[in-house]
């Protein structure tokens, strides 16, 4: 691990961003109950619609715009395959190979004095206990990670949905993740958030508490930029046609649910437990402070 500006933290450059850290140790009561902003408006609530805007919003990408060209993709072949996706039933597999990618060992315990955090066993971060404010660094430490993992969790949901083949190994992306989900980060890693996430939870609203992470996503990321690093893997053509469904299928999710989009992610229970058990997490993190 690296050591932090001489004050004795030591982090994991692997799981955090140095800017990350900064931001936990100057600003560590930051994260506190505070307004959310208003969801983003959405009218695309027909595969045909919400297909159209995603790719409106193509569009305006010229790299990604260039891919599609390249590989003759029209808007009408686009929404064909992406109405085809939604439409095909999930593989047997599907579920459980989901949770084995999504599952990870995160704990925070108090050792020699220091808060340390552990990832699969290894340590990704040490506090100093005697450091002004150690404990609130921490937990907000926690509630970024498990932040990052809610997020990773539904868009891996969403991802498996729409029948987009991808690897993603969700403590590699931690840090990846943490650029373009700053001002979600930011904005959301409060007791505000947490609360309407603990009420849908402890009310069995297993659904909306994915849509409620995607109307987030949508109001205060560039999903272009996410979705292109769940999809590094692929090549450049497959990643500008995912990347439109991706969108499309986000975009009617958090319009109506779509009927045959939700069923889907609805059979993927044990990918959802373990985004059930991160939000859980989430909560517990802020209530420490």
């Amino acid at each position: 691990m690296r050591a932090f500006s001489g004050q004795g933290v030591l982090f994991s450059d692997q799981h955090f961003s140095e800017e990350t850290i900064a931001w936990l140790l100057q600003s560590p009561r930051e994260m506190r109950a505070q307004a959310l902003p208003p969801a983003p408006k959405v009218v695309q609530n027909t595969p045909d619609s919400a297909y159209a805007a995603a790719w409106a919003e193509m569009s305006k990408d010229p790299e990604l715009m260039k891919a599609v060209q390249q590989a003759g993709y029209s808007q009408d072949k686009g929404l064909a395959d992406f109405s085809k996706a939604i439409a095909a039933p999930l593989s047997n597999s599907a579920d459980m190979q989901l949770r084995a990618s999504l599952k990870v060992d995160y704990v925070t315990t108090v050792e020699d004095g220091k808060f340390v955090h552990r990832l699969n066993g290894e340590p990704i971060l040490s506090i100093p206990s005697n450091l002004n404010s150690a404990a609130t660094a921490s937990a907000n430490a926690e509630a970024i990670m498990y932040a990052i993992f809610m997020v990773i969790d539904v868009v891996c949901i969403v991802i498996a949905a729409v029948g987009v083949s991808v690897t993603v190994q969700k403590n590699a992306l931690a840090k990846t993740l943490q650029t373009p989900l700053q001002r979600f980060l930011r904005v959301f890693t409060t007791t505000a958030a947490a609360a309407e996430l603990k009420q849908l939870e402890e009310t069995g609203k297993k659904l909306e508490m994915i849509m409620k992470i995607l109307t987030w996503l949508r109001g205060s990321t560039n999903l272009k930029d996410v979705f292109k690093l769940f999809l590094k893997s692929l090549s450049r053509i497959q990643i500008a046609i995912a990347v439109v469904q991706l969108i499309a299928a986000v975009l009617l999710m958090i319009a109506t649910a779509g009927a045959s989009l939700a069923a889907k992610i609805l059979q993927l229970a044990a990918a959802i437990a373990l985004f059930i058990t991160d939000v859980v997490s989430f909560v517990l993190a802020l209530q420490k402070k």
